[in-house]
């Protein structure tokens, strides 16, 4: 069976992915497919996984989610500067009741992201 599946949901995999390059995958699981899934739907649940359960993310590992969703989409010739807009974007309005608490984990990362 071919690794690529254009928009299809992903067939389950039993090797051992990071977290931050997972989130996608489990997103098209939910969704009914990765041509289902916003790019800023990704930003949210990143935020979401850095404030609630810890993910270790910034500047190296969004690189590596854009990495993920272009190679997908090769064949559409992805601009990846619209695609790290829309997910930085989803992690600011994600991070949006967030804003009183300085000590959340999810603005030094926003921080090292926008400084790149």
């Amino acid at each position: 069976m071919s690794e690529r599946m254009e928009g299809n949901v992903p067939p389950q995999e039993h090797e051992k992915k990071e977290r931050h390059t997972k989130v996608w995958e489990d997103l098209a699981t939910a969704f009914g497919g990765y041509s289902q899934v916003p790019d800023r739907v990704i930003g949210m649940a990143i935020a979401g996984q850095i404030n609630n359960n810890g993910l270790e993310f910034g500047p190296k590992q969004l690189d590596e989610v854009i990495d993920q969703i272009c190679e997908r989409w090769e064949d559409q010739d992805p601009n990846a500067d619209e695609i790290r807009a829309e997910i930085v974007k989803g992690m600011k309005e994600a991070s949006e009741g967030w804003k009183d608490d300085k000590q959340n984990a999810i603005w030094p990362v926003l921080e090292a992201i926008e400084r790149k």
